[in-house]
């Protein structure tokens, strides 16, 4: 009897022992819960990419290290999101974590789901639940499809919508998906930056960034028709067919086709839209559907510049105008311009006193200009340049020359002023008998600096001066070396 008391309370000790043993793990089990997001979906962008996790934990020591994991698209921890963690909270539970995304358009999907784990002892909690949408929104913007035309005409049966590029377009962040829609009806299986359409009607982008699309990131709309044969096509400039220099028109037509502009018939590299900025005068038409069944070139624009007349009465470069020390020489502008105004620049340097009448007297060497300025309502400046030195002014055709002998004196051939015009003609001949200038004009500009081929000792030259075709003075033309 003793001895049966005594086995049942042996057993008795022994399961009260198994109970507390079992009592005791139970209470010190570590366990970490899924963690609850504090957002629903993560939209991030440029502006903003931060976002708060918390979970709860228990039986850990104190200095463990919990580590918050990102899936995958589609769900899966065979490889992870690379988040980076900006801030944490894991001393005491409930703990958290605020991280952000990879700034790319690979954080793009639609199951993405968080987890927690400590690194020792290696305990992991279940996902978060539900999945969620997240996308990293590297463009965030509007954007704008086929120049941000409303309405097109197609030539044909086919042709192409597409994303316009720009330094501010989402073309240029590669791996971005759109949705494309007609009449508002989403077109399947349509994810690049350009659409194929073959069917009439309202078409717009979007792009794809799942539960984190919005208007925000939507094209125009635009309505698209197909042609089939040549129409009738006009120019319009906006400033007219009178252009003032400086001030460019804009030339436009219909848009909503392809285009190539043209200027005297000869087409105009990179002109290609259905609106051409000039201030160049010319011809202008435009073909429209180059290359297609459709073309067809629109009337002709005859744009004219306005201009003046001006005129000096000195000589112009390369010849040079001369004085002798002490004496004046006056020179007068003469214009055509409307309302004008003057003013004469020494060495580029506004003469002093200002001086805005159209004559100047000069007394001094150096490079005058003359700038007359249009002030009607084409406002626009001209100018004339000339060069004063001191030297005697010709009275006589030289015979004698010295081009080569380094005192820049007498390295020219001048001649009187009186033969430097249109009404006579100057021929002048080496010794050989072969013409080395002829022209009408002659501005007293030659030989031109190492225009001579030196094969005698001091050169001899001929030269005969013609008046409407007759001759009227001949001679010889020595170059001294």
């Amino acid at each position: 009897m003793k001895k049966h008391s005594l086995n049942t309370i042996n057993k008795l000790v022994k399961t009260l022992t198994l109970m507390f043993l079992f009592f005791s793990f139970y209470t010190n089990a570590q366990t970490i819960n899924p963690p609850i997001k504090s957002f629903g979906n993560i939209c991030a962008s440029p502006s903003f990419n931060s976002y708060t996790a918390n979970f709860d934990f228990s039986g850990f020591g104190a200095g463990t290290t919990f580590v918050l994991e990102m899936s995958n698209a589609a769900g899966s921890f065979s490889t992870l999101t690379p988040i980076s963690i900006i801030s944490s909270q894991t001393a005491t539970s409930p703990g958290s974590f605020t991280f952000s995304v990879p700034a790319n358009t690979t954080t793009a999907g639609q199951n993405y789901v968080l987890r927690v784990r400590s690194i020792s002892p290696a305990i992991t909690s279940g996902p978060s639940t539900p999945a969620f949408n997240a996308y990293y929104k590297a463009y965030n913007n509007s954007f704008t499809i086929n120049n941000n035309l409303t309405s097109i005409n197609i030539c044909g049966n086919s042709g192409t919508l597409s994303v316009d590029a720009g330094s501010s377009s989402p073309r240029n962040f590669a791996g971005l998906k759109y949705k494309w829609y007609r009449n508002n009806v989403l077109i399947a299986g349509q994810t690049n930056f350009s659409l194929p359409v073959t069917t009439p009607g309202a078409y717009y982008a979007e792009l794809d960034y799942g539960g984190c699309s919005s208007s925000l990131t939507t094209s125009q709309t635009i309505n698209v028709n197909f042609v089939t044969s040549a129409s009738s096509y006009t120019i319009v400039s906006s400033l007219g067919t009178d252009i003032c220099p400086g001030t460019p028109t804009t030339l436009s037509t219909e848009q909503g086709h392809s285009y190539q502009w043209k200027r005297n018939d000869v087409s105009i590299p990179g002109a290609t839209q259905y609106a051409y900025i000039t201030d160049v005068p010319g011809s202008y038409k435009v073909v429209v559907g180059p290359g297609s069944p459709c073309q067809s070139d629109s009337n002709t624009i005859v744009l004219n510049a306005e201009s003046f007349n001006l005129s000096v009465d000195a000589l112009l470069p390369p010849a040079k105008n001369r004085i002798l020390e002490g004496d004046t020489l006056t020179v007068t502008a003469t214009t055509d311009a409307t309302s004008p105004t003057y003013e004469w620049f020494k060495d580029d340097v506004a003469v002093t006193p200002a001086n805005i009448t159209p004559t100047i007297a000069i007394t001094q060497p150096g490079k005058y200009k003359i700038v007359v300025n249009q002030t009607a309502s084409c406002s626009f400046s001209k100018k004339l340049e000339f060069d004063v030195i001191f030297g005697a002014v010709a009275l006589t055709v030289p015979n004698v020359i010295s081009p080569n002998n380094g005192d820049d004196s007498n390295d020219t051939w001048v001649i009187p002023n009186e033969y430097a015009n249109l009404e006579h003609e100057i021929i002048i001949m080496d010794n050989y008998g072969k013409i080395v200038l002829q022209k009408t004009n002659y501005l007293s500009d030659w030989p031109a600096p190492g225009s001579i081929e030196v094969k005698s000792v001091n050169p001899v030259y001929f030269y005969i001066i013609n008046k409407n075709g007759s001759p009227i003075k001949k001679g010889s033309i020595t170059i001294i070396q």
